[in-house]
């Protein structure tokens, strides 16, 4: 299907979402499916015409429904139900990437989800669904079925706790649920106290609410029970962003000691903190251990770095636009897999 042909047919569906007619723009959406146009998303910033995100967010919502449909009725092109099922998950994704609050997006994505077995991501869609729509019955149900699950069966309360945490990590990862995060996490706590896990991950709550204090506390309990670099670099992050460069200086390399942070990325943390000190020497030393540290960015000439503001642009460029934005951990703590809505903004 070429673009004009493909944009005719958006604009159908997209006149019959306006009007409120959802079944009219299904069945548009499934003739586009049928006739070969899979991937909705690789189409999206070509449109000619203006559309808003909560637009755009039921538009993908309603091509997650028909490949559900089409799948479950062997009519998918590949007729792969798998396959149905797999760009259902992603249009239902990038509904929810334009629009949080898309309970009904949150809710598929969620039996998606739990039929596959991924409960952590099924009830955290659920959550979520009902977070925005307190009366959604379905999702109420679903949610209280996938919670009991985990939970209500007998098992070590070491296993309690890990379950509490990983559940927290998917609150936190996926929606943005800090209180919930919070919750569980205090309920792991009172399961089994001594998993380093649950602290960080209490530690980063309490950190993204702002509630700084209370952050330092649970990333030096981490520290304590067993982690040797992540609650050091949360602390060095806390430090910095106060102006406590000393002691956020202190802390990163304590970080890049341990065994469970990627030196990278936090080379560069330890270099913004040098740099704000006005230590160029040593933060250039820093950037350049965070650029030579594998997988080197082939788009970075070290033959051309020469003054501490090139050495510091490609290390903000190798780890992205902003060091406080990259990723730390050698290896993710949790089961996420519904973390993709995070890149979809």
């Amino acid at each position: 299907m070429n673009k004009e042909v493909f944009e005719k047919k958006i604009g159908l569906g997209l006149n019959f979402i306006r009007n409120g007619n959802e079944e009219s723009a299904k069945k548009v959406f499934q003739e586009m499916i049928i006739s070969g146009t899979h991937e909705i998303h690789v189409y999206m910033d070509c449109f000619s015409f203006p559309m808003s995100n909560i637009e755009r967010s039921e538009m993908f919502y309603l091509f997650g429904l028909s490949y559900i449909t089409l799948g479950s009725e062997h009519r998918y092109p590949d007729d792969i139900e798998k396959a149905a099922v797999d760009n259902a998950k992603y249009s239902f994704l990038h509904a929810i990437g334009f629009n949080l609050d898309h309970a009904k997006a949150h809710y598929e994505l969620g039996n998606i989800f739990i039929n596959r077995g991924y409960f952590y991501e099924a009830i955290t869609a659920f959550k979520k669904a009902i977070e925005v729509k307190s009366d959604f019955k379905d999702a109420q149900n679903l949610f209280q079925n996938g919670y009991n699950s985990l939970f209500n069966c007998p098992l070590e309360v070491k296993t309690y706790a890990l379950r509490h945490t990983y559940l927290a990590r998917s609150y936190d990862t996926n929606c943005y649920m800090y209180d919930e995060a919070i919750k569980e996490c205090n309920k792991a706590i009172l399961e089994y106290p001594n998993f380093d896990l649950t602290y960080l991950t209490l530690g980063e709550q309490y950190a993204r609410k702002g509630m700084y204090d209370e952050a330092v506390a649970q990333f030096k309990q981490a520290s304590s029970l067993g982690f040797s670099g992540a609650p050091h670099f949360h602390l060095g992050r806390i430090y910095y962003d106060k102006g406590k460069y000393d002691e956020a200086i202190e802390e990163y390399n304590k970080a890049i000691e341990g065994k469970d942070v990627s030196t990278g990325p936090v080379s560069v943390y330890l270099g913004d903190a040098l740099y704000a000190k006005n230590l160029y020497d040593q933060a250039k030393m820093a950037y350049d251990k965070a650029i030579r540290t594998p997988p080197l960015d082939p788009a970075i000439d070290l033959g051309n770095l020469e003054d501490i503001e090139d050495y510091r642009q490609a290390a903000h460029t190798s780890y992205g636009t902003s060091a406080h934005h990259c990723t730390v951990y050698e290896k993710p703590h949790s089961h996420d897999r519904y973390e993709t809505i995070i890149t979809a903004y």
